[in-house]
């Protein structure tokens, strides 16, 4: 699936336009234009529809071109099972395209047998992206259980605010006591990001990792 940076980009270069000339039409800077195409912000929904307006799409046909593979959501049994509910990526935040929180709804559901988890606002996400490397690698799924209290150096489900485009992440943290937390990757090659607590709507404990096998190649994946 392309992400929204790189199908702004290419929208940009189909009609001719450099980044001054689409902040103008969009009325924002060029240098917002310039993160949203390097993908480490996602457009207010204001932006997002004057985005769409700009290029002469609605709305919906902005999102099939860079949401054309977009999860589909549907209801399962939950008798100890977590919901899987994101594909978080351990690197750099991105756009958050859950499918709710404690609402029971996955794309896929994971056992929870034999993690010694009980807690009914159980969920779980698919790691993307190196950055919590070796103890985290892309394609396993986290279990999170928000119930359990959070300590400095404990990995963690993040999901951001507005302020911060409303992006999900995966990373340990670290409580700075003055307001701000560090968010710091296992692989050292990925900056800390430093937020305000009151830029983060949800922080869940990773309380279990499943690890699935991959037959053809005889081990975990």
């Amino acid at each position: 699936m392309p992400a929204f940076g790189d199908i702004l980009k290419d929208l940009r270069a189909r009609a001719g336009w450099n980044q001054d000339f689409l902040a103008q039409k969009v009325g924002i800077s060029r240098e917002q234009i310039a993160r949203l195409e390097t993908q480490r912000n996602m457009p207010q929904p204001g932006t997002y529809r004057r985005i769409a307006e700009a290029f002469g799409l609605t709305l919906d046909e902005l999102d099939k071109l860079w949401r054309a593979s977009r999860i589909e959501q549907y209801r399962g049994t939950l008798e100890r099972k977590a919901p899987i509910i994101n594909k978080a990526p351990a690197g750099p935040a991105q756009d958050y395209s859950d499918l709710g929180l404690d609402n029971g709804i996955g794309y896929d559901y994971v056992s929870t047998v034999g993690t010694g988890i009980d807690d009914p606002l159980v969920f779980a996400f698919e790691v993307v992206g190196d950055s919590m490397l070796p103890a985290f690698a892309p394609g396993e799924v986290c279990v999170c259980s928000p119930n359990i209290p959070i300590e400095d150096g404990d990995a963690v489900y993040v999901r951001f605010g507005p302020e911060r485009d409303s992006e999900c992440t995966f990373k340990r943290v670290y409580d700075l006591q003055d307001g701000r937390v560090e968010l710091r990757a296992d692989n050292t090659n990925y900056k800390p990001l430093i937020v305000r607590k009151e830029h983060i709507v949800r922080m869940s404990y990773v309380a279990a990792k499943i690890t699935r096998f991959d037959r053809k190649k005889r081990g975990a994946f």
